[in-house]
């Protein structure tokens, strides 16, 4: 069944493509997961809090509550689907490129871009204490603009 977004385009049923994504990650494939997913994965490597993927899915008058929204984004992170970065207190980040990478987080504008850094394997600057293993290492640069009068 397509849905009719506010601007008129319609949106496609969810993929076959998003189907088996889901799958790979023991997912159950359900219409809403479906939805958030291609939303999510349609635009590339991204950076999206569950509060803008819930509007962009109300854009498309997609059916989906903010709290389905948090569940999804939520379970994906814990499959591996996308990675969870907490940025400001409470607030989640969700990444849709899982690859072991650093952030710079611009203060002023809560804006979020991905540092390239060719070769360097930050797991492999430290060591874990006794009994554990290091699972992933993240790594926000905080930006804020210079003052200019000093």
């Amino acid at each position: 069944m397509e849905q009719e977004p506010l601007d008129g385009q319609q949106v496609q049923p969810p993929t076959q493509e998003g189907r088996t994504l889901l799958e790979r990650y023991g997912l159950r494939a359900t219409r809403q997961r479906l939805g958030l997913a291609k939303l999510l994965f349609s635009k590339g490597d991204r950076h999206v809090t569950a509060d803008a993927l819930a509007a962009e899915a109300q854009a498309v008058r997609m059916s989906a509550s903010l709290a389905t929204v948090y569940n999804v984004l939520n379970l994906f992170a814990q499959v591996g689907l996308v990675r969870g970065l907490a940025i400001e207190g409470t607030k989640t980040v969700f990444d849709t490129n899982t690859s072991d990478h650093c952030h710079f987080y611009f203060e002023e504008t809560g804006d979020i871009e991905d540092i390239v850094v060719q070769g360097m394997k930050f797991a492999d600057n430290f060591e874990a204490p006794e009994g554990y293993e290091i699972v992933k290492v993240d790594v926000v640069v905080r930006l804020r603009k210079k003052d200019q009068n000093v």
